[in-house]
């Protein structure tokens, strides 16, 4: 996976390019979470529900923070890293501020696999969607990642005007209108 590389003369180990990238990543995540932990915070004082930050990763939603709600009936965010972009209103609000090229590319490098009876698995149901959220400029996950739990995210946006993160807020349906 690049994560380690075998020089062929000596047989010794060295870091790769992949734990190389992870590192400067990381580096910019700890950056983000810094500036974004207030908002996090915020959200989850007003709404007491569960609150996500994410980014988009080869396809896959990365969880960089979750503040749990402190309700009994709560959506609590497994210790699983990453998440599927197209079920998630995290991964179809960073879609939504994306560049069509790159939209197309990630949606068309993914397999969009079935993870509930609600969850968009044609690319035009997706681009549809997403045609939506950009006009919104939120987009929804109504019980596609989960059966019983709707979430609202809204992109982060850099200088550019390119998602560099998402923040969400996740509840029970029963909490929601």
């Amino acid at each position: 996976g690049g994560f380690v590389i075998r020089d062929s003369q000596n047989r010794e180990y060295a870091l790769g390019p992949a734990l190389i990238g992870l590192g400067r990543a990381t580096r910019n995540s700890v950056e983000l979470m810094r500036h974004v932990r207030p908002a996090l915070r915020e959200l989850h004082e007003r709404y007491n529900e569960t609150v996500n930050l994410g980014v988009l990763c080869h396809g896959k939603i990365i969880y960089l923070e979750t503040i749990e709600s402190h309700q009994t009936l709560r959506v609590t965010v497994p210790m699983k890293v990453e998440d599927n972009f197209h079920t998630t209103a995290l991964g179809k609000a960073i879609l939504a501020a994306i560049p069509d090229d790159l939209l197309l590319e990630t949606i068309q490098e993914s397999r969009l696999m079935k993870r509930t009876v609600n969850n968009l698995v044609s690319q035009q149901q997706l681009l549809a969607t997403i045609k939506k959220s950009r006009t919104l400029g939120y987009a929804i996950d109504n019980e596609e990642d989960e059966i019983g739990f709707r979430c609202v995210a809204a992109p982060i946006l850099n200088s550019s005007n390119f998602p560099i993160a998402a923040i969400s807020v996740t509840a029970p349906i029963s909490h929601t209108s």
